[in-house]
């Protein structure tokens, strides 16, 4: 895991400690189109039945600093993003839902180089501990988009268990592991009603591209959510105080 210690140098020793994540996971097995569904307890229960049975893919990060300016490397100053591929999934025995998996097999996702070269979501999430990526770094922010599953994913590794049966203890789990800096693009667009759909659809209309990969590669989506997370913050959010008040919220996760 040399490239952990990359991302532990940046984030304790330099401006970028803004940490970009996405994860790619086998779809959903359980979900609802009822209304009735769409309150935060009844999202996080449908959530958690998911992120219980199944495994994770791919972990994506990016690095920045406040003002969003990327992390480089190297004499060369090379940006970067990180994948990290996950081996916990076999799609030979493991439940998936079909679509999904042949839509990351047309994003180039190799589920065979997964399963062998991959590491396991457990010692991934060590690892994080280890160089002090989570638990404890609160110096550390955290940007996603749509991030309930991400974050679920990596607490299910962290505590290596199932999700906790609340809502609040999960959130809990959250501010203990990943600190009070917690940034969801997602529910960040909320109060603008112009600015609706997924990563790829808000990128557009704020006329952001994508410069790295296609979507659904966990190190491309975390650099779009970056780029994308960058602008909103400029355009709507120069207001720290307005800007603080959307920290911890995770969509669907809160109203």
């Amino acid at each position: 895991m040399t490239e952990m210690y990359n991302i532990s140098y940046l984030i304790h020793n330099t401006p970028f400690n803004v940490v970009s994540m996405d994860t790619e996971y086998p779809g959903i097995i359980y979900g609802s189109s009822d209304m009735q569904y769409r309150n935060p307890l009844a999202q996080y229960w449908l959530m958690k039945a998911n992120i219980d049975l199944l495994g994770l893919i791919q972990v994506g990060f990016t690095l920045s600093d406040s003002a969003g300016n990327l992390a480089t490397l190297g004499p060369q100053r090379t940006i970067v993003a990180w994948e990290f591929a996950i081996s916990d999934f076999d799609e030979r025995i493991h439940p998936h839902n079909l679509e999904s998996i042949s839509m990351l097999k047309t994003r180039g996702l190799n589920f065979e180089f997964h399963r062998v070269e991959g590491i396991l979501s457990y010692d991934f999430a060590q690892a994080m501990l280890d160089i002090g990526l989570v638990g404890g770094a609160n110096e550390v922010h955290w940007v996603t988009f749509h991030g309930a599953y991400d974050f679920g994913y990596l607490i299910k590794a962290l505590i290596r268990s199932t999700l906790p049966d609340s809502l609040q203890d999960f959130l809990n789990l959250v501010q203990l592991y990943f600190g009070e800096h917690v940034y969801d693009v997602k529910y960040m667009i909320k109060p603008f009603p112009y600015l609706f759909g997924g990563l790829e659809a808000i990128a557009a209309r704020i006329r952001v591209c994508r410069v790295l990969g296609v979507g659904h590669q966990a190190g491309s989506d975390s650099l779009l959510t970056q780029m994308v997370h960058a602008k909103i913050k400029a355009d709507y959010f120069q207001d720290a105080e307005l800007y603080e008040k959307v920290a911890g919220k995770i969509h669907p996760l809160a109203n």
